[in-house]
């Protein structure tokens, strides 16, 4: 039988592999590149490894991170200009990283031109085709991506104004600032393993981009994840800087792709950060906000959204701090009327944990259970749909042409959206079920007790007639 030929690796791959090699990065003999059917690009092992290994080793000279962009030859000019301009405050080291990288895509004497250009488009829905991204219309994925796209537009208006100082960022558009938006959400890792600790946009911590390990795939098969990455220090003495290295856990089979984890995450934080979803995925929750009077919690008189998140009820189910607030929501309504429950979107951090048991009252289950039953009700018209593109998804595992990858790329982001769409669903559901449960068990109770009232005055006037 002939034996099957390794398809080439592009050109651009190659070009990182070797720009890599001149900074001084290892992993020849361990890892290799390869194309995947439905993640584009993972690493491979190259030969059979073992536990404690070292795979792949990159000094930090390779993290490109907020730091390397503000002190290249375009961050100083692009912060001269915005002080010129008057527009400081919106030139942020987020924008100006971005604008780094979207340069260094396109010039090929850049010094990051290698790894910018071996890049993939970007996975986030931000940047998908706006009719896919009408199918995340009424979710709170939706929601945020539309906030997304119009921080977007406000940055190429201040690249516009820029542009009148630094000729160069002229040709960069709305879609290339998404572009690389998409890099640093979807393949970002923690700032200090490239040397810098640092916040991004709305105070969360800044990220770095580090080349070939942001290759790695997220291990959403749940095979066991046998690989860590860490810092290593220079030796003393010297004046090298450290690197950042990943390490095997576990023998890993010649062939066999190498996952890291990207956390216990729901679709919800999947779907807007890497544009994926993970079938049936345990870790699904539902964005809420409870809006009532500021007054209520002590502050003023102005609305304020209160958010929380509703897990599985394997994982928790409703937070206890939700149903204190919906207490204090019932309350108030009951004075005012004047409060509700609203979706918000995707809090993109940890959600609150569960607290501890407490007594629940009719009045806040009843209000809950209308704001999740208006929720579900208007999740239950694509379940349809989402029926019909799970259904197709073993048809996609057998892979694509190149004739065929836009409609391959489309409807596995439509996979992606009834994945995330039914986690929520299933996720309001069994809220919707507890809370029915919790008032039938009321209502039952006070029937019970309604009961026992009529014959015990049954009782007592048998007694009377009787003496």
């Amino acid at each position: 039988m002939k034996k099957r030929r390794k398809a080439a690796l592009p050109a651009e791959l190659s070009g990182l592999l070797a720009w890599l090699k001149e900074r001084g990065a290892t992993f020849d003999d361990t890892i290799e590149l390869r194309t995947t059917s439905s993640a584009g690009v993972g690493l491979f092992a190259k030969r059979d490894l073992s536990a404690g290994e070292t795979l792949v080793s990159v000094p930090q000279s390779c993290a490109l991170t907020a730091g390397v962009a503000l002190a290249s030859e375009l961050g100083v000019a692009v912060a001269a200009a915005a002080e010129k301009l008057g527009c400081a405050e919106a030139c942020t080291a987020e924008l100006v990283t971005w604008l780094f990288m979207c340069r260094g895509r396109t010039e090929p004497g850049h010094a990051w031109h290698a790894y910018l250009v071996s890049l993939p488009a970007a996975p986030d829905p931000a940047s998908w085709p706006e009719a896919q991204r009408a199918e995340l219309d009424g979710t709170t994925v939706g929601g945020a991506v539309d906030e997304a796209l119009q921080h977007a537009a406000q940055c190429q208006g201040v690249v516009a104004q820029l542009a009148t100082e630094v000729p160069e960022l002229a040709s960069i558009a709305e879609e290339d600032l998404l572009w690389a938006r998409g890099m640093l959400l979807s393949r970002q890792f923690p700032s200090h393993l490239g040397g810098e600790n640092s916040t991004g946009s709305a105070g969360r911590a800044a990220g770095c981009l580090l080349p070939l390990l942001d290759f790695l795939n997220h291990d959403a098969l749940g095979t066991p994840v046998t690989q860590a990455l860490r810092y290593v220090q220079p030796a003393k003495r010297t004046a090298a800087l450290g690197c950042v290295a990943l390490t095997s856990g576990a023998l890993i089979q010649k062939g066999a792709e190498i996952f890291i984890s990207y956390g216990d995450r729901p679709n919800e934080e999947l779907l807007y950060a890497h544009g994926f979803c993970i079938r049936d995925n345990p870790m699904d929750d539902v964005a809420l906000a409870l809006v009532l009077d500021g007054g209520t919690f002590g502050g003023g008189g102005e609305q304020e959204e209160e958010p929380f998140r509703i897990r599985r009820q394997a994982a928790g189910g409703i937070p206890s701090e939700l149903l204190r607030a919906a207490a204090a929501a019932a309350a108030k309504q009951g004075e005012e009327g004047d409060a509700g429950m609203a979706a918000i979107p995707p809090v993109l951090d940890a959600p609150l944990e569960v607290g501890a048991a407490l007594e629940v009252g009719a009045d806040e289950c009843m209000l809950l259970h209308s704001a999740l039953l208006e929720r579900l009700q208007a999740a239950l018209p694509s379940v349809a749909a989402d029926r019909r593109s799970l259904l197709a998804e073993g048809l996609l595992d057998q892979g694509a042409g190149p004739a065929d990858e836009l409609h391959h790329g489309a409807a596995r982001r439509r996979q992606y959206v009834a994945m995330y769409r039914q986690g929520q669903r299933e996720v309001l559901l069994e809220a919707v079920t507890w809370l029915e449960g919790l008032l039938q068990a009321a209502a039952d109770g006070e029937s019970e007790g309604e009961g026992e009232g009529e014959s015990e005055g049954e009782r007592e006037g048998d007694d009377e007639d009787g003496g």
